[in-house]
């Protein structure tokens, strides 16, 4: 027996001894391992999160540095505290902070009002989903929202009130796709200032926003990021276009009067495919650098003139109107003009004029365009809103046989000057829209051409003329104005002036056919 238990221990000591003996490092390392998962945990289960509070650590269940749910004892207090939740701020196992929150198998779906973590900084996939959350502020130190964190498409229950705290704007925030998709967030919404801010597809879609404030830093937009709210302004529009970016139907139908384009970075130069579809809009000032509108951009608004369904679109850099109309080419487009011009033209004392003039409805105007794009036109008389724009030179021709055809100085040309307030007037739409458009209300006159009448009389016999070898004088009245004239005697007159030729004091005669009046 002995020789078998000195054996026994010989073996024992070999078996360790390359561990014990040589390496006392590892054996002191495992040491500190197996004390740190079995140590006591920092809190108990039943320590409140926070002095006072009803929430217990206990209440939730932990990986890592985030909460990742609810256990039994969390479930069953969420219904006794009305679906009020207060988070640790750490781990109570290990005391690392907890920087992340995550609704597992949508733990907090009855949930109404939460105070998060003062640390955190990941709202992951599902947190809030489908919860009851009326209103939500995110912190200021929270860099991501991630996909599908509130959503609320399968359910009634909806954020009527989202707010940012912007106490981080050297920090970055990515919402991820459907993130707060389907909710009821209505009102204002301001976005935080960011130094790195990107906003993925969906995450907005389906909400009723009504004033959309974006920082001044620009921001990563993703597919239909803001489609069908009840978006009416949109502010400070400055996109990043990045090979993750989708800027298509960012603001579709939605309900849109005014978007601003002054923060616009100089690299973009378009407006993206769908952007703005299916809005209300009607006038819009944007920088010269936008060159292109891309398809369907601005598809299904309401238009600039009488529904007419075509966005007016004035070119301005730094308060001063862009006149050059080959900027972008509308010459094909659907939905969009560029800067036009609503012209009316006023004729002065329309009612003493020929009938032939009452009752014109257009005019011919010889259009004089910067771009060489010289064009005889016709224009209607009253609210043309087709065929002119700002910068364009206007040259009267007259198109009624006997008269002349001018603006009320006598001059034929005029020019749709933007910056001659007396020619172009800005004109507001109302009902919130705060670009107007561009209107011009042109006075013109018709002016008779002068008519040299001369004098020849000639007796009639038997229907034949004949010479008149001593002529009586004559009372010839043009346009109501009387003299005594002889044979041969010429007078000058006006094209339509009203002549009567009578004898004077000479019974002999009477006037019996006047020729070439």
């Amino acid at each position: 027996m002995k020789r078998k238990f000195g054996l026994f221990l010989s073996m024992l000591l070999l078996a360790i001894s390359p561990y014990s003996f040589q390496s006392n490092n590892i054996i002191t390392k495992n040491l500190n391992v197996l004390s740190s998962v079995y140590a006591a945990p920092l809190y108990a289960p039943t320590d409140p999160v926070s002095p006072g509070s009803a929430w217990t650590y206990g209440d939730f269940i932990y990986n890592s540095n985030w909460v990742r749910g609810l256990s039994p004892e969390g479930e069953a207090k969420l219904v006794a505290q009305d679906g009020y939740i207060e988070f640790p701020n750490i781990n109570p196992l290990n005391g690392t902070t907890i920087t992340e929150v995550y609704g597992s198998a949508y733990s907090f779906r009855d949930a109404k009002k939460v105070k998060l973590p003062d640390n955190l900084e990941t709202i992951a996939t599902s947190f809030l989903s489908d919860s009851d959350i009326k209103e939500f502020t995110v912190p200021g130190r929270v860099s991501s929202i991630r996909y599908n964190a509130f959503d609320n498409r399968f359910d009634t229950k909806k954020i009527e009130k989202l707010e940012f705290d912007n106490s981080n704007p050297s920090g970055s925030l990515e919402i991820g796709e459907w993130a707060f998709n389907a909710n009821a967030i209505e009102g204002d919404m301001v976005l935080p200032e960011k130094a790195d801010f990107k906003i993925k597809n969906y995450a907005f879609y389906g909400n009723q926003i009504k004033n959309l404030t974006l920082p001044s830093n620009p921001i990563e937009f993703g597919y239909v990021s803001f489609a069908r709210n009840k978006i009416e302004n949109v502010y400070n529009f400055n996109p990043k276009v990045s090979s993750d970016s989708d800027e298509r139907g960012i603001f579709s139908e939605n309900e849109i009067k005014n978007i601003s384009f002054d923060k616009t970075s100089s690299d973009i130069t378009k407006i993206f495919e769908k952007m703005l579809e299916y809005n209300q809009l009607k006038s819009l000032e944007i920088p010269s650098r936008i060159v292109t509108i891309e398809e369907d951009a601005l598809k299904e608004n309401k238009g600039w003139y009488n529904d007419n369904k075509k966005v007016a679109l004035y070119i301005k850099d730094n308060g001063q109107y862009y006149l050059n109309n080959d900027t972008i080419d509308d010459s094909n487009a659907q939905d969009y003009t560029i800067n036009p011009v609503l012209v009316n033209f006023q004729i002065q004392d329309k009612d003493t004029l020929p009938q032939e003039i009452k009752d014109k409805t257009e005019l011919n105007i010889k259009r004089i365009r910067s771009n060489s794009d010289d064009k005889d036109i016709t224009a209607r008389i009253t609210e043309d809103y087709e065929n002119f724009k700002l910068g364009d030179k206007l040259e009267l021709t007259s198109d009624v046989e006997g008269y002349k055809l001018s603006l009320l100085d006598d001059s034929n040309q005029i020019t749709l000057d933007p910056n001659n307030t007396d020619i172009v007037q800005d004109t507001s739409y109302g009902d919130g829209y705060e670009v107007g458009y561009k209107k011009a209300d042109i006075k013109v006159k018709y002016q008779a051409l002068p008519v040299e009448l001369k004098i020849e009389l000639v007796k009639l016999v038997n229907g034949a003329e004949q010479a008149i070898t001593s002529a009586p004088n004559v009372t010839v009245k043009v346009d109501g104005a009387e003299q005594t004239i002889t044979q041969g005697t010429t007078l000058n007159a006006k094209y339509a002036d009203e002549v009567e030729i009578t004898p004077t004091n000479n019974t002999s005669y009477a006037v019996d056919k006047v020729e070439g009046a």
